[in-house]
C-alpha cells in the first residue's frame, strides 16, 4: 500500500507551541529604495511605474493578499539626508489597495492634497501585507518646487503627478514574499470574513472560519527543515511547518485545532465527501496518516491557546510506571530496583527510541544514566538511583515531553539502620522524679540528697552530685570487647552547645570497656555557663535539648536527645575569684565567691565549699559555714553577698581551696588538669543532712608538691 504523505492542517478553532512567532523582519536598507530590484530588498516584491522603471521578475503573482500602503514623513540629518519615519508627524493613508488581476499588480492612488503635503519634506511610501505588519518594501520621494512632480530620492527620476496632485502607486507581490522556504510555502491575507491558506505543495493549510480574526493579518505556512520539529521527546515524523501571522495576534477569537482532516488539502489518499453536519468539514485525524495504527497528531505542546507557532507530526504515546516505585532502602544507598517506565502508542504497541529523562525530585541523592531511551519493548530504565543521606521521603521524576502521563514521580523511603553499637533506652530524672519535659537549672544547681536521689554512682555508693540523673542502657551487638567507649552529654540551645557530663562506666571490667550485649549506665548532668572546659556560648532560660553521644575516641556510634526546659536558680554564685593552680599537698589558697539569694527569705546554715575532681577522683577541697551574709554564721539574707570568711565550729578562717590526698574522699590526685566543684549547701531543718543549692565547675591545674 502506498503511504499517504503527511498533511498538516489547522482550523482557527488547541494550541500549538508556547511562543507566537512573526514574519522575519527585513534587514536594514542603506539605500532609499527597498524592493526586489535592489540586492538587499525582498526578491518577491516590486514597485512598478511610475515610481520606478518596470522591473524584470519571474515569480508567480500572489492575488490572495490585501496589502496596505502607508506614507510617513521622514526625519532628516543635519545635511538634510532622509533617515527614518518621523514618529511625531501624522501618517498618511492613501486609501484601499485594489487588486488588478489583468496586469497582476496592486494599485492605490495617493491624492497628495488630501491632506496637503509639505513641499520641504521627504516622504516614504511603505507597503505592508496587512495593517501593522512588516514592511515588504519602501520608496523615498521628495516633492519638487512645481508641486506637480515627485523625485525618486534614490534614482533621481522625476515622477509626474496625475492632474497635478495624484500619484499612482503600483506594486507587485509574488508568492514567497513572506516565506524563507519558497519550495513549500503558503501565504495569504485573512480577515474577519475567514478564508483558507494552503502551501503550494498542498501538504499543509489553515482554514479560518468567519470572525476567527478581528482584522486583517497575513498568514504564512512554510516547511521547516530544523529537527526536531517540536520541543518534545515523542517520536516525530516528516512534515514540519511553521504557522505564523503578521502582525501576530495575541490570541485568535477561536481556538486552534491542529491535525484535523482537511479536504481542502491535496493529499494522495482521497477522502469521501463529508457527512451533512454543521461540522461536516471535520474528519477523524486517524485518516491523515496511513497505514494505521500510526496515528500522527500534534498534541498541543505549549500554552498560548488560540495562536500559531510550529506544528508537526508526532506519534502519540502514553508513559506509565513499570517498576521501582515505593522502595525502602538505607539512606545514602542505591535502591535495589532501578525505576523504569513503559511507553506505548495509542494502540498499546511499545514505542522504541523515545527519550526519557530521570531527575531527582526531593530528598537529595543522585542518579546515573538519567538520560535514557526506550528499548524495543518501550521500556526506559534509570542507571541507578541513590537516595539522600537523611532518613525520610525521596522522589525521582521521569519526564518524556509530550507523552501522556508525563511527568511520573517515583517515591522511595530512606531509613537509617540501627548502628551495631547504640543506645538501648535512656531516661532523664530530675528533682528526684520522672518528668515528660524535665527542668534543668541553667545556673548549675544540683539535686538535693535523700530519698530516690541517693544512688550508687560508679559502683562506690557515692551520692549523686549532679543536677539531673541520666539512666540508660547501651547495646554492643558485635562479638568484641570495645575499649575507650564512653557516654557524654551536651546541652544544645540554638547555636550554643555545652558539655554537661560524661561517663565511661559501661559495665566493663575497667572504665571505657564495653562488652558484647547490653550494659547499663548512670550519669549526673549539670548545665552551667561557667563550665567552660568544653563548649561555647551562653545558655539562657527556655527550651533546650540534652544530647547524649555514645563514642569511641573520635568515632560517634549513636546519639540520643531529650527535650528540657532551662531555668535560673534563685540561689547561685554570680562571681568568684579562684586560683588557677593548686599544689598537691601545698598550703590552702584563699578565694572569694559572690552569692545572690532571690528567694526573698533568709536561708540558714549555708555552707560554701568545694570538691576537687579528676578521673575517678573526688576529694574535699575546703569550705565551711559562710560568715558575714546575715546576723549569724551560716545565714544568707536576701540579696547579694561576697564571702571571704567561713567558720567550722568556733574557728573562723579565710575561704580557701586545698589539694590534698589526705582530705576526705577517694582517688589519688595527680598533677594535671582537674575541676573544682564549688557548692552552696544548706541545712535548714538541722537534721544533719545538707541540701545542695548550687554547684559550679571551675577548671584548675594541679602541680606536684
Amino acid at each position: 500500500m502506498k503511504r499517504a504523505p503527511s498533511c498538516l492542517a489547522a482550523l482557527a478553532t488547541v494550541v500549538a507551541c508556547r511562543e507566537q512567532r512573526s514574519v522575519t523582519s527585513p534587514p536594514a536598507i542603506a539605500a532609499d529604495l527597498s524592493n526586489g530590484s535592489v540586492a538587499a530588498g525582498n526578491g518577491h516584491f516590486f514597485f512598478l511605474p511610475p515610481l520606478v522603471t518596470r522591473p524584470t521578475s519571474s515569480g508567480t503573482f500572489n492575488p490572495d493578499l490585501r496589502p496596505v500602503v502607508d506614507i510617513c514623513q521622514l526625519a532628516v540629518d543635519a545635511s538634510g539626508n532622509p533617515l527614518h519615519c518621523d514618529q511625531t508627524a501624522a501618517e498618511i493613508k492613501p486609501g484601499t489597495v485594489l487588486l488588478d488581476l489583468t496586469d497582476e499588480q496592486y494599485h492605490v492612488n495617493w491624492h497628495t492634497d488630501q491632506p496637503p503635503i509639505d513641499m520641504t519634506k521627504f516622504y516614504r511610501i511603505q507597503v505592508r501585507g496587512a495593517p501593522g505588519a512588516h514592511v515588504l518594501g519602501f520608496a523615498d520621494i521628495a516633492p519638487v518646487a512645481s508641486g506637480s512632480q515627485f523625485q525618486n530620492v534614490n534614482t533621481g527620476q522625476y515622477i509626474g503627478l496625475v492632474a497635478g496632485r495624484t500619484l499612482p502607486i503600483n506594486f507587485r507581490i509574488e508568492r514567497g514574499a513572506f516565506c524563507t522556504n519558497q519550495a513549500d510555502c503558503g501565504e495569504g491575507t485573512i480577515g474577519a470574513g475567514g478564508a483558507t491558506v494552503i502551501t503550494n505543495t498542498g501538504l499543509a493549510g489553515a482554514l479560518f472560519p468567519p470572525n476567527a480574526l478581528s482584522s486583517d493579518a497575513v498568514v504564512t505556512i512554510e516547511a521547516v527543515t530544523e529537527r526536531p520539529c517540536l520541543p518534545i521527546d515523542l517520536l516525530q515524523r516528516g512534515g514540519c511547518y511553521q504557522f505564523t501571522t503578521d502582525p501576530g495576534p495575541t490570541t485568535f477569537n477561536q481556538l486552534v485545532i491542529p491535525n484535523v482532516a482537511a479536504h481542502f488539502l491535496t493529499c494522495d489518499e482521497p477522502h469521501p465527501p463529508p457527512p451533512p453536519s454543521a461540522l461536516g468539514w471535520l474528519r477523524d485525524a486517524v485518516d491523515l496518516l496511513m497505514p494505521p495504527p500510526l496515528f500522527a497528531a500534534h498534541l498541543g505542546i505549549g500554552g498560548l491557546t488560540g495562536s500559531f507557532s510550529r506544528i508537526g507530526w508526532a506519534l502519540p504515546a502514553q508513559m506509565r510506571i513499570r517498576g521501582g516505585d515505593g522502595q525502602t532502602t538505607p539512606a545514602g544507598t542505591a535502591v535495589a530496583t532501578p525505576p523504569s517506565v513503559t511507553v506505548k502508542d495509542s494502540s498499546g504497541a511499545p514505542v522504541p527510541g523515545e527519550a526519557v529523562t530521570f531527575t531527582v525530585g526531593s530528598g537529595g541523592g543522585s542518579v546515573t544514566g538519567g538520560a535514557a531511551t526506550t528499548d524495543a519493548t518501550g521500556v526506559a530504565v534509570v542507571g541507578s538511583w541513590t537516595l539522600g543521606p537523611g532518613a525520610g521521603a525521596n522522589t525521582l521524576v521521569a519526564t518524556s515531553r509530550g507523552a501522556v502521563g508525563s511527568p511520573i514521580t517515583f517515591a522511595a523511603t530512606g531509613n537509617v539502620l540501627a548502628p551495631a553499637v547504640r543506645f538501648n533506652g535512656v531516661t532523664l530524672r530530675t528533682n528526684c522524679d520522672a518528668s515528660t519535659t524535665p527542668t534543668l537549672d541553667i545556673s548549675g544547681a544540683p539535686n538535693g540528697y535523700g530519698g530516690d536521689c541517693v544512688i550508687s554512682l560508679y559502683g562506690r555508693g557515692d551520692v549523686d552530685y549532679g543536677q539531673g540523673v541520666v539512666r540508660g542502657s547501651v547495646m554492643n551487638t558485635t562479638t568484641s570487647v570495645l575499649v575507650n567507649v564512653y557516654v557524654d552529654a551536651w546541652i544544645d540551645q540554638g547555636p550554643v552547645s555545652r558539655n554537661i557530663g560524661s561517663s565511661g562506666f559501661l559495665g566493663g571490667p575497667q572504665i571505657g570497656f564495653l562488652q558484647p550485649g547490653a550494659a547499663d549506665f548512670i550519669m549526673p548532668i549539670t548545665p552551667s555557663n561557667a563550665f567552660t572546659l568544653f563548649g561555647t556560648g551562653t545558655l539562657v532560660p527556655g527550651p533546650a535539648t540534652v544530647r547524649l553521644r555514645l563514642v569511641q575516641g573520635t568515632t560517634e556510634f549513636d546519639t540520643f536527645t531529650i527535650p528540657v526546659t532551662l531555668i535560673n536558680s534563685p540561689v547561685r554564685i554570680v562571681n568568684f575569684t579562684a586560683p588557677g593552680t593548686l599544689t598537691i599537698g601545698g598550703p590552702p589558697v584563699a578565694f572569694t565567691v559572690t552569692i545572690t539569694n532571690e528567694t526573698g527569705v533568709t536561708i540558714n546554715n549555708v555552707v560554701v565549699g568545694g570538691f576537687l575532681l579528676q578521673t575517678d577522683v573526688r576529694r574535699n577541697a575546703g569550705g565551711g559555714l559562710l560568715v558575714g551574709c546575715g546576723p549569724n554564721p551560716g545565714d544568707l539574707d536576701p540579696g547579694t553577698c561576697t564571702v571571704t570568711t567561713v567558720t567550722n565550729g568556733s574557728l573562723s578562717s579565710d575561704l580557701t581551696l586545698v589539694a590534698s590526698n589526705q582530705a576526705s574522699g577517694s582517688g589519688t590526685e595527680v598533677a594535671g588538669s582537674a575541676v573544682v566543684w564549688l557548692l552552696i549547701e544548706a541545712n535548714p531543718c538541722c537534721i544533719g543532712a545538707y541540701e545542695n543549692l548550687y554547684g559550679l565547675f571551675v577548671p584548675v591545674t594541679l602541680v606536684g608538691p
